[in-house]
């Protein structure tokens, strides 16, 4: 009795590591594979210069399974810089505004990070010691940073092992503080300095093109959605297609249209001030191996700035799906590279290697689970055979 009592308990406590094991598996944060990297090739000759590994992206998974974040890289002092990028999307892949029918793709805001030693406290000698070690840098240099607090000691576009070197000084008495600004070499804010084919529309006329089976609802709602008397209502009504909101925000066109198609009319939407960008993409001279759907160009207010440019783009698919059809061919990348003196080429992102790569869980979780696994089925065993043994007893 006391040893089928001592098994069942074993048996609840393998099932519970089980279940622990498999929520800690589903709920933990998986490890991103690490992405690699996107080498751009020159496919021009205009004369814009050209250095193996100039230009690099990475692309990787954004917040949720159907965004992706594109990263441009221009290394240190190259002659030219970045001033177009170049998507040929044909799975489209990538989602459209329902309005003007351009790509969602925003420049994200760069920011630098910087880890700000304020004051070395009491022990100079170990926070000087404590900052060759972290950063590589000689005792002299340390020592230039230690008299010159508070001092920025590190700038980066990310925050990687900032707290990592925050601890390490606080540990031998320094006092450090952790900050973040905007690059002022990157232009801030979505879509800033960056202009779609065809440019997006400043506005949209809501055009009530019919008024369909039941014009005394629409008048209504054309009265009510407008602010117009009853005679001006109807009058507009009986006169479609007419104009009932002229250069309407993209915000106050679609619930305008929305709010008439519910009262059984149709509405259209007419872009002003631009076109919805259907046309082809400009290419440098002498370009081939893409065919763009659509294009970005980027403007820096710092005319020596070449800094990295991050685009958050919204998928209508999964982002494994769009590295399934970068690896077919169906989505490519191009940059515009301009040097000093206007030259610009064209240069080709390699698709012959995927540049990233879906997160997969943890191996040692894996492991663990499959440990459990053997565990629990082991476990089993030995109570059919202790069953089977007082059975036959």
């Amino acid at each position: 009795m006391v040893r089928r009592t001592c098994m069942r308990a074993a048996g609840v406590a393998r099932a519970v590591a089980w279940a622990a094991c498999c929520g800690l598996l589903a709920a933990m944060p998986w490890q991103a594979a690490q992405a690699a990297p996107i080498v751009f090739q020159k496919v021009s000759d205009n004369g814009a210069g050209e250095a193996a590994g100039r230009f690099s992206a990475a692309l990787n998974q954004g917040g949720s399974g159907n965004q992706a974040v594109l990263q441009l890289f221009t290394t240190a002092d190259p002659g030219a810089r970045i001033t177009g990028l170049y998507v040929q999307d044909t799975t489209g892949a990538v989602a459209r505004d329902s309005l003007s029918g351009g790509p969602l793709v925003r420049l994200s805001e760069t920011r630098l990070h910087e880890v700000v030693l304020e004051s070395p406290g009491a022990s100079k000698i170990a926070v000087i010691k404590a900052l060759t070690d972290a950063l590589g840098i000689s005792l002299g240099e340390a020592k230039d940073l230690v008299d010159r607090a508070p001092t920025v000691i590190r700038t980066a576009s990310t925050p990687d092992g900032d707290a990592q070197l925050k601890q390490a000084l606080e540990s031998v008495g320094a006092r450090v503080t952790l900050t973040s600004r905007q690059d002022p070499s990157v232009p801030a804010g979505a879509n800033v300095g960056v202009t779609m084919p065809g440019a997006a529309p400043t506005g949209y006329d809501v055009v009530l093109a019919s008024a369909g089976t039941n014009k005394i609802a629409v008048i209504k709602a054309v009265r009510d959605l407008t602010g117009l008397g009853l005679t001006q209502a109807k009058q507009l009504v009986d006169d479609a297609p007419s104009v009932l909101l002229a250069n309407a925000s993209p915000a106050e066109a679609a619930a305008l249209r929305q709010a008439l198609r519910e009262s059984g009319a149709t509405v259209e939407l007419k872009p002003v001030g631009a076109t919805a960008g259907n046309g082809p993409v400009a290419l440098p001279p002498g370009s081939a191996g893409i065919v763009p759907d659509f294009g970005l160009r980027f403007a820096y207010e710092d005319p020596g700035a070449a800094p990295t440019l991050q685009l958050a783009l919204d998928l209508d698919t999964m982002f494994s799906d769009l590295l399934a059809a970068w690896q077919r061919g169906q989505f490519r990348l191009g940059l515009e590279v301009t040097d000093a003196l206007g030259a610009a080429d064209l240069y080709l992102a390699a698709n012959d290697v995927p540049p990233a790569e879906v997160p997969e869980p943890p191996t040692l979780a894996l492991l663990a689970l499959a440990s459990l696994g053997l565990l629990r089925r082991a476990g089993a065993g030995r109570a059919r055979a202790a069953a089977a043994g007082t059975a036959g007893a």
